[in-house]
């Protein structure tokens, strides 16, 4: 899609959601949303931000608490996995509040939680948990940014790497950077250590998920491959946090049906996707649970028109709009 035709889009999309709002109705569901790391110094998302994270990967506490407000003042529930799994209640408007990776400014958020009454799934990368090593796609973008490399030219790279399975990725990474590429630059990029998450998981606001032994995107391996992501991280997290989740979020939404199996053959019996949508109720039984999709949420974005466009995607005006543009395009 070109840009004015992803504009004329984004424009149409504001238009049905308030008109939708607006009359009255907007139909319940659940919205799942996705973050990545938390900011917690910064005063706002719009800002320049010249950090050790990947941009495309950080909010900040006040963007967060703005999205908290928005939907519980839109008559949205936060809810936990077990809730979801046990069934929702049919014309409900539900949220389910999740976070991936297991960065350590992840922690920050338990004040809003706690003030809000807001459960959160933490879904842990427990290699890295287990390391102390920074994510890769943070340690190639603080090195290339370092060199002055574009952002797009750094997210192609990022793009490229992700067929790859995680060794692979990890060796070209400190291939080209050296053998402390993956050192945090501080509280900023790590990961969690074993006691901090042990102590996190211990609150009541916190949910912990299977995110993978090494963040691995499961459709780059074989099925044994997959089944060992899956049950090293089960593994590792009842042992270290007392927790067997029984939901998983598939690294960059990459999922396939020989993923679903694994997950299955592990234990897992929610699953979440980064496919843009609602969950319709009441939720289908079997396989398509773990097929969940989910929202990302993404900074420099207007946010409150972001948050009506997730409360009520799609509808039909959204097949007539599509088709409108296509035809004019």
């Amino acid at each position: 899609m070109s840009h004015p035709a992803r504009a004329a889009w984004r424009l149409a999309e504001d238009w049905i959601a308030r008109t939708v709002i607006a009359s009255g109705r907007e139909s319940g569901g659940l919205v799942s949303l996705l973050f990545h790391a938390i900011d917690p110094l910064a005063e706002s998302d719009a800002l320049p931000y010249d950090g050790p994270l990947d941009p495309t990967v950080r909010t900040t506490l006040r963007g967060l608490e703005g999205c908290i407000t928005h939907f519980q003042e839109a008559g949205y529930t936060f809810v936990t996995p077990n809730e979801v799994a046990s069934g929702l209640e049919l014309g409900g408007r539900f949220v389910l509040l999740t976070f991936d990776d297991g960065y350590f400014n992840n922690l920050s958020v338990m004040p809003l939680l706690e003030r809000y009454r807001v459960p959160a799934v933490f879904f842990i990368s427990t290699k890295h948990v287990a390391t102390g090593e920074a994510f890769w796609w943070d340690a190639l973008f603080r090195a290339r940014a370092r060199a002055g490399t574009p952002l797009a030219a750094i997210q192609a790279e990022q793009n490229a790497l992700k067929r790859l399975p995680a060794a692979a990725i990890e060796a070209h990474v400190r291939e080209r950077f050296g053998a402390r590429a993956f050192d945090p630059a501080g509280d900023a990029d790590r990961p969690m250590t074993s006691a901090e998450l042990r102590v996190f998981a211990a609150s009541p606001w916190v949910h912990l998920g299977n995110h993978t032994h090494d963040h691995a995107i499961l459709p780059n391996y074989d099925r044994a491959g997959m089944e060992g992501q899956l049950r090293r991280c089960q593994e590792w997290l009842m042992a270290e946090a007392g927790v067997r989740p029984a939901i998983v979020a598939y690294p960059n939404g990459d999922v396939s049906p020989e993923v679903v199996s694994a997950a299955v053959a592990c234990g897992l019996t929610l699953g979440l996707t980064t496919v843009p949508t609602r969950s319709h109720l009441p939720l289908s039984i079997g396989p398509s649970r773990l097929l969940l999709p989910r929202f990302s949420v993404r900074d420099g974005i207007d946010t409150t028109r972001t948050y009506r466009r997730f409360r009520t995607y799609p509808t039909p005006l959204h097949g007539i709009a599509r088709r409108l543009l296509s035809r004019s395009a």
